[in-house]
């Protein structure tokens, strides 16, 4: 079943225009996205969070990264909880995508599953995003999985970007922050 049958047969009223407002995510458009936001915070809380829910076990892998998204930006404590199982997706650029939105977000909770991430992903550009997302959430807990990448982790991104390198300035950031009693 696609999204929109499924938003028609099971959905609340709302969740077409949820779904309408996703792809408003990737414009290049000048405030497009921001108003897209602004429209998702503004429709009823309890429907557009069960749609976007729905949504992120949608088919199409743009849609479960833009409901991830969408529910990050409406609830993002909520949001991490839901979010977390996409780390395991069949889709490596929905890891990759759900990495990022946790960079951005910043949660511990997410902690555990980064490291998973970071140490069994078979795709470089997604372990290196772990690594970086890592970093940012700041968790000492990370640091023997980071090190293990930094020494051993070939891997790297599309723009030649290597895990182990990433890993590195990750360790570095959590030490950094540590020093200095700060949190995200």
């Amino acid at each position: 079943m696609d999204s929109t049958s499924e938003m028609n047969a099971n959905g609340p009223s709302n969740g077409q225009e949820v779904l309408g407002l996703l792809p408003s995510f990737h414009s290049f458009e000048l405030g497009k996205r921001d108003n897209a936001i602004s429209v998702l915070e503004s429709l009823d809380r309890e429907l557009t969070i069960k749609s976007l829910l729905k949504l992120l076990r949608d088919a199409d892998s743009d849609v479960r990264c833009d409901a991830a998204e969408g529910l990050m930006r409406i609830d993002s404590k909520l949001g991490t909880e839901a979010v977390l199982p996409l780390l395991a997706d069949p889709d490596a650029n929905v890891r990759w995508h759900t990495c990022g939105l946790i960079y951005d977000f910043g949660d511990q909770r997410a902690t555990a599953r980064l490291v998973e991430v970071l140490r069994n992903d078979p795709e470089g550009y997604v372990r290196l995003f772990a690594a970086d997302a890592l970093g940012r959430v700041g968790d000492l807990w990370a640091i023997p999985s980071l090190r293990d990448a930094e020494q051993f982790d070939t891997g790297q991104d599309h723009e030649g970007r290597r895990v182990s390198e990433v890993a590195k300035e990750a360790i570095e950031t959590i030490q950094q922050r540590g020093r200095r009693g700060q949190s995200i």
